[in-house]
């Protein structure tokens, strides 16, 4: 089944929703606090291309069974069961199963080489140096020709007084040496949270006449959002002893 986390809590709930079984699968679909009407349920369920199931079980509050069973009236059944309770409160141990695809690597190879463009200024991003990862962002391919990543790489290092990472923060840094072009990213960098850092391989330094350039930044949230809107800010992040330093 569907679960939502509950703002501002730690803990999660059951979503509104209709599990439908169709041969030894199991179709789960949210129910939108908006949806009021059967014959819109109905276009949910013809766009979700449900049509032939055996079954079906849904899940709801009880201030919302009388709103589900207005929808249920438009679907061709042989008759309900009636609503039991069930708990909506509890701990249970659960296994999270997924597959990333390597669209999730082209999203994260695309941010690192719009931030490679946009600080070094001597490259345009059309150069046929780029002709790979470009191919690779728009059309996919092989990735661990263009994207690899390290769970013991660390963009930045600690002062040695003890001040270190205390709000969330993603960190992108951009490397030109004399034969290759490459940007390394890690995301949600935080308290007691240390991801893992990818590296982009961007493709062969085209320019002859430069030996080494590396540009970093910490994009940063705030504690609080302010009461302008905003909700962090950009750090130039400065080369230590091949440590970057915020």
């Amino acid at each position: 089944v569907l679960h939502e986390p509950n703002r501002g809590m730690d803990s999660m709930d059951l979503m509104t929703q209709i599990v439908f079984k169709v041969g030894n699968d199991y179709i789960k679909i949210p129910i939108p606090e908006n949806l009021e009407k059967p014959e819109e349920f109905k276009k949910l369920l013809d766009y979700r291309n449900i049509s032939e199931w055996q079954e079906a079980y849904v899940n709801c509050k009880e201030i919302e069974q009388e709103r589900i069973n207005k929808l249920l009236s438009g679907l061709e059944h042989n008759g309900f069961t009636e609503w039991e309770s069930t708990p909506r409160e509890g701990k249970v141990n659960g296994r999270l199963t997924f597959q990333i695809t390597d669209k999730y690597f082209r999203a994260i190879a695309k941010i690192g080489f719009h931030y490679f463009l946009k600080y070094m200024k001597m490259f345009r991003g059309d150069e046929e140096a780029f002709s790979g990862i470009r191919a690779f962002i728009t059309e996919g391919g092989e990735v661990s020709k263009f994207v690899s990543y390290s769970a013991t790489d660390k963009l930045i290092g600690f002062i040695p007084d003890g001040y270190g990472v205390k709000t969330f923060r993603h960190i992108l840094i951009a490397k030109a040496s004399y034969k290759k072009m490459y940007c390394q990213a890690q995301f949600f960098l935080g308290p007691g949270f240390d991801p893992i850092v990818y590296t982009i391989n961007l493709g062969q330094n085209p320019m002859r006449i430069i030996a080494y350039q590396e540009y970093g930044h910490a994009f940063v949230y705030d504690e609080k959002i302010s009461a302008q809107g905003t909700c962090g800010e950009v750090k130039e992040l400065k080369s230590i002893s091949k440590k970057l330093l915020l």
